[in-house]
Formats: structure tokens, C-alpha cells, sequence
């Protein structure tokens, strides 16, 4: 079946009657197979004058378009139009402009105005004016994709894409960025008198309809082509002067990208300035995981490494070709804050010109900014640091996966997953021995290059930092006046000894207090509670003796308190296999920050004591078994918890408790 939309609607040449059915189904053939929501479709028919009963009214304009042989499915958001074996003019264009933005991007310029010049053409025909009604945001864009893709590649623009952008200036006097297009492509083939009027009768119709002056953009290029700033190519006359006469003077052009220049960075992301060291297995499992999910999450405790290796994934990307867009999170504190923040990453424009004149525009609301921003869009979108605003992240990560290209991937950082369908966790465990070995020797002897060297002091130092890298960055820091014995020691005090050792961080990792703070910061009183008194435990630990420690009972509450410590990342959870039951466990910068908030309560006496007592009933319980047919699996069991049941009983003789001792 061959539609036409970029003219009067057609089905297989017979044109679609009527007014509400084309606008009905044009969001449809846009959304090419994803659900647009009923309420969009209402104010995409009626505008600003629905029926009594909208609903009712577009169930029945839907029938209709099912009778014209197409297949529509109600969801329970809205509708969908199958888009399998539909030849649809609009959705070329629309695969031709994605492939000339993706070749503009990668340095072909040539190619890039080619495959535009492409999509142009299918509106030839159509008995219509292209820059206006329903698709002329389309014709717009390729229009000027193709006069920017002239002037990436320093030529003159092809006279007939020129005149092609005046007549969309001309219907749409008061666009200011077809304008100054308009005018950086007169002066490259030096009509710069032309340019110039362009620039008068811009600032003419903005100030008669909205009392306001040209923006900072078109100001620059009104000021570079004063200058002389904005001239044809160096080598090449313009097009009027090859008849004769004196050639005019070469200018400098604007600098631009060029066929051989590489992409740019990613929007936001924060310049790396040393190499990531021991997750190149992570790299390539986070690439494989974006082939296939829409949606990955790099889950961590904080100084994990979360940001730096997203970092890296979306540098690669970028370099590659693929477009990359940041939103950075640490900074935002309000839930209400992170929508406009991501439309400010978008550039979302506030306000459409959906109807058939263009001049009249109607102002968005921001969800519906969001859909149609990203709608068009591929590439990788990186979301760092979730945490603190789960909530409202995650409501935009779904809005935002909802209206978007399947070509567009999600890639976020939290200290918790976010809970959204879709979403493939990735874990990032803390190094290997051998990595947080080699990161904690290269840091140092950046700081130190005399630094004299001990493998198994520093491999000590290592796990007793539990192998996290923010903290072996701190300790490598202290390396520039301390020997690697002196830190080791230090280590005892951890949090006064890394506190400041670098400058230049975010404040959450200005020391690993402030790491575990802002953590702390997120949790409720119970599960604040929770983790202090679990603090007490110095080893892995199972549920009855969470429990217990606690002084909690076992119902959904508590149960879910342990989950959302397992999920903010400040429990670790450990399956062994082999039909033994998972164990928690908490890192030891973890621990030692519960320990102080336990010490500075006042309660650290109650919660031993608490700790004492399941020590002793515990032991009592593995001593039954020492003889008989469940000696090895109690043996085995004495030596998982035999750091607890230590301190335990070490704290009961020094505090009297001698029932619990013996």
C-alpha cells in the first residue's frame, strides 16, 4: 500500500477526504509503529475545539481509517497504525534526513546535501506549499540541512537550495535560524547586499509582530557579515562575478566542521583527565547490553566508578559517529527541576506550528515538549547520577522511551536501579586485586615518581580500601608526602586521612564521608537505623542475624528495609551456591561510616548487646552440630562467621556478659 502525506493525504492514489482523518492519521504515520497517546490525537483533530465526548468521537474517526484498509490497535494509552507493508513518502523523507544528519555528523558533507537534496524532491508535485502545513517542519529541516551541509564543506550552496530557503523565509518571516542560514548562504556567494536585506526585513517583522529585537544569533551573523566574515569559498569566485570584472576579496570563512574533522564530544561530559584502569570488560559488556536494551543502568556504591566508565562508553560512541547527549544530575535537588533539565539538553522548542499556518504557533507543555524532541532522535542519551531523584528520572526515562526512536539508548548511573521496564542493571563490582593494584601504582607514581614500591603492602592497602577506586584516587593522593606504610595505617582513620586529598571533585567525593553521606542523605530514619546498627557486624551476615542485631521482626518492613540498602548499594548481596543462602555484607568504608553514626547516637552498648546475644545462641546452635553427620557443614559455618562471633565475644567478657561469653 503506497501513502502519500507530504501533499493531500492519498491511499494508493485516491486522495483522503476531509480534514479530520488526514490530521488523524499523520501523527500515526509519524510515530511509524509506536503508540501516540488518545489525548494527542484529540488536540492533533479537534485543536482547541473538542466534542462532548472526545473519545467517543476519535473511536469512531478510527473506524474509519480501518475502513480505508489500515490496521490500527487501541492500547491502553492510545493507538498504534501497523506500519507493515506501507510504503509511506513521509517516512522516506524522514530516513533521508536521519541519514543526512548521521553523514553531516561524520565530516561527508557532500553526501549529507545529496541524500537532502533526495528528500527534497519528493514534494515536487504535490501541489502544495512545502514549508507550510503539517510536514513543512520536515521540509524545513532538510532545506537548511542541505545549505549547512554547503557550507561545511566551504562550497557554494547549490542556487537551487537558496531559492528553496527563501521561500521558506519568505512564508515564515519571523524564523530567526532560516534567517541567519539564509544569510551566512547569500554571503557565501556574495550576494552580501541581499544578506543584508535579509537582515532589515527580519528585524522589521520582529519588531511589528513581537515588539522585540533580533536574537544573539542572528546578531553575530548580522556582525560577521559586516565584518566580512561570511564570503565565498578561498579559491573560488561567486556565482554573479565569473561573468567578469575584478574578483572580490577572499574572506575567511566561519569555522566549521570539515569532511575529515572528527565528531564532538559529548554535550556536558566532564573531560577525563587520566586513563580508566581494570573495566575493559565492562566497556564491552555495556556495549553489548546497549545493542539490545534500550535502557542500562550502572549500579554501584558511590567512588565506584559509575560516572568515569559511562564516560568512557559514551566517548567511544562518540567517536564513532553516534550522537551523544548528557544530563548531569549531582547538581539538581528538586524532583520538579529534572524535566526542564533535560529540555534544556534537548534544546525543546516551547511552542509548534501544527496547523496549516505556521505563523500561528500554541505553546507546549513540557511533557509534550519531551515527545517531540526526542522523538527524531538516536544516539545515547547519558543520565548521570540518578540516585537522589529516582522518582522523577525514572517517570522521564519511560515518558522518554515511550516517544522515541528505537534507535535512541538510555545509558544512566545511580546508586539504585530504576525500577523501569525495560532496564538491564549493570552492577559495577569493585576491581580486581591486579587492577585496584595498578590503578593505585599509577596514580602514585604520578604523584610521586620516586615512590618507593611494596606490591604486598600496597595490595593490603588496597582491600583494606575494599578495592574502590575513588578511594585508592584519595589514598594515591597521599602517596606525594606519606610512604605506603604510613597510609596503611592511616587506613584506621580513614575518613580524616582521604578527606581532601584531592581537589577538583564533585563535593560527594571530596572523602569518603562525604561518599557514604550523600547515601545517608537519601535513606528514611528506619533504614538509617538499620544501617548503623548493622555496622556492628564485621563479616558477611544472613537475615536471622540482621534480624536479631536489629532487634527487628521478620515481616515485610524490615524485609524491605534490607532490600532498599541492598538497592541504594550500601549492602552488598552474596549467593554461594550450592544451596547455601544469599549473605550480606557491608564494604568497609560502609561499615566504618555506620560505626561512627552508631557511636555518635549513643547506642553502640544496645546494639552489642543485641550482637552478644545471637553470637551466644549461635554458638550454642553450630556446638550441636560439631559431632555427628552435620559436623563439616557446622565447621564450615563457624569459619563463615568466625570474625562476628569474635567481636562478639571479645566485646561480652570486656563488658561482663558472662552468660553470653560462656
Amino acid at each position: 500500500m503506497q501513502i502519500t502525506a507530504l501533499g493531500p493525504l492519498s491511499i494508493d492514489g485516491r486522495v483522503v477526504e476531509g480534514s479530520r482523518l488526514p490530521a488523524l492519521l499523520l501523527p500515526l504515520l509519524l510515530a511509524r509503529g509506536r503508540v501516540v497517546p488518545a489525548t494527542r490525537l484529540v488536540d492533533e483533530v479537534w485543536d482547541d475545539a473538542p466534542p462532548a465526548d472526545p473519545l467517543g468521537a476519535l473511536h469512531a474517526l478510527v473506524s474509519r481509517a480501518r475502513r480505508l484498509g489500515l490496521t490500527l490497535t487501541a492500547t491502553a494509552g492510545g493507538y498504534r497504525l501497523d506500519p507493515t507493508g506501507l510504503e509511506i513518502d513521509l517516512v522516506t523523507a524522514q530516513d533521508l534526513l536521519a541519514h543526512a544528519r548521521t553523514a553531516l555528523g561524520a565530516g561527508d558533507a557532500a553526501g549529507a546535501a545529496a541524500e537532502a537534496a533526495r528528500a527534497v524532491v519528493l514534494w515536487s508535485g504535490t501541489g502544495t506549499t512545502p514549508v507550510v502545513g503539517p510536514t513543512g517542519g520536515l521540509y524545513r529541516d532538510l532545506v537548511a540541512l542541505r545549505v549547512e551541509a554547503a557550507l561545511a564543506a566551504v562550497e557554494h550552496p547549490d542556487p537551487r537550495a537558496l531559492d528553496d530557503l527563501r521561500d521558506a523565509v519568505r512564508n515564515l518571516p519571523t524564523d530567526e535560524p532560516l534567517a541567519a542560514l539564509l544569510m551566512r548562504g547569500l554571503a557565501a556567494t556574495g550576494r552580501d547586499a541581499e544578506a543584508l536585506s535579509v537582515y532589515a526585513q527580519l528585524r522589521e517583522h520582529l519588531r511589528e509582530t513581537y515588539g522585540t529585537d533580533p536574537s544573539a544569533l542572528v546578531s553575530r551573523t548580522h556582525l560577521a557579515l559586516l565584518r566580512g566574515e561570511l564570503g565565498g569559498p578561498a579559491g573560488r569566485e561567486p556565482v554573479e562575478r565569473r561573468a567578469g570584472g575584478p574578483p572580490p576579496p577572499v574572506a575567511t570563512p566561519v569555522p566549521g566542521p570539515t569532511p575529515t574533522s572528527r565528531p564532538a564530544p559529548p554535550t556536558l561530559l566532564r573531560r577525563q583527565t587520566t586513563p580508566l584502569v581494570g573495566r575493559d570488560a565492562d566497556v564491552a559488556e555495556l556495549e553489548r547490553a546497549l545493542e539490545v536494551s534500550p535502557l542500562v543502568t550502572l549500579v554501584a556504591v558511590g567512588g565506584a566508578g559509575k560516572t568515569r566508565l559511562a564516560a568512557e562508553v559514551a566517548a567511544r560512541a562518540s567517536h564513532r559517529g553516534v550522537p551523544v547527549r548528557v544530563l548531569e544530575l549531582a547538581g539538581i535537588r528538586d524532583p520538579e527541576e529534572v524535566l526542564p533539565a533535560l529540555l534544556t539538553v534537548l534544546g525543546a522548542a516551547e511552542s509548534t506550528s501544527d496547523g496549516v499556518d505556521p505563523r500561528t504557533r500554541r505553546a507546549l507543555d513540557p511533557q509534550e515538549r519531551v515527545s517531540r524532541a526526542v522523538a527524531p532522535l538516536d544516539g545515547l542519551l547519558v543520565l548521570d547520577n540518578c540516585e537522589h531523584l529516582l522518582d522523577a528520572t525514572a517517570d522521564l526515562v519511560a515518558l522518554v522511551l515511550q516517544a522515541a526512536d528505537t534507535g535512541l539508548r538510555i545509558l544512566a548511573t545511580s546508586r539504585a536501579p530504576l525500577g523501569v521496564a525495560g532496564e538491564t542493571v549493570h552492577p559495577v563490582a569493585m576491581l580486581a586485586d591486579g587492577a585496584a593494584l595498578a590503578l593505585l601504582e599509577s596514580r602514585g607514581r604520578a604523584a610521586r615518581p620516586g615512590l618507593a614500591w611494596d606490591p604486598e603492602t600496597a595490595l593490603e592497602l588496597c582491600r583494606r580500601l575494599d578495592n574502590l577506586p575513588l578511594a585508592l584516587e584519595l589514598a594515591a593522593a597521599r602517596l606525594r608526602s606519606m610512604t605506603l606504610a604510613e597510609v596503611l595505617t592511616g587506613v584506621d582513620h580513614r575518613f580524616a586521612l582521604l578527606t581532601g586529598a584531592l581537589r577538583g571533585l564533585p563535593d560527594r567525593h571530596h572523602g569518603l564521608w562525604a561518599m557514604v553521606d550523600w547515601s545517608w542523605a537519601l535513606l528514611d530514619a528506619r533504614c538509617r537505623t538499620l544501617l548503623r546498627d548493622l555496622a556492628v557486624i564485621p563479616s558477611g551476615f544472613g537475615v536471622d542475624a540482621a534480624l536479631a542485631v536489629a532487634g527487628l521482626a521478620d515481616d515485610a518492613d524490615t524485609r524491605d528495609g534490607l532490600a532498599t540498602l541492598v538497592e541504594q548499594s550500601l549492602l552488598v548481596l552474596d549467593e554461594p551456591g550450592d544451596g547455601e543462602p544469599p549473605r550480606l555484607r557491608m564494604l568497609e568504608t560502609v561499615r566504618e561510616y555506620g560505626d561512627a553514626r552508631l557511636t555518635e547516637d549513643g547506642d553502640r552498648d544496645v546494639v552489642m548487646a543485641r550482637l552478644s546475644r545471637w553470637a551466644a545462641a549461635r554458638g550454642r546452635a553450630l556446638r550441636e552440630r560439631y559431632i555427628g553427620h552435620g559436623q563439616l557443614a557446622a565447621l564450615a559455618a563457624t569459619a563463615r562467621d568466625h570474625d562476628t562471633l569474635t567481636v562478639a565475644l571479645r566485646w561480652a567478657v570486656e563488658h561482663g556478659r558472662t552468660a553470653d561469653a560462656f
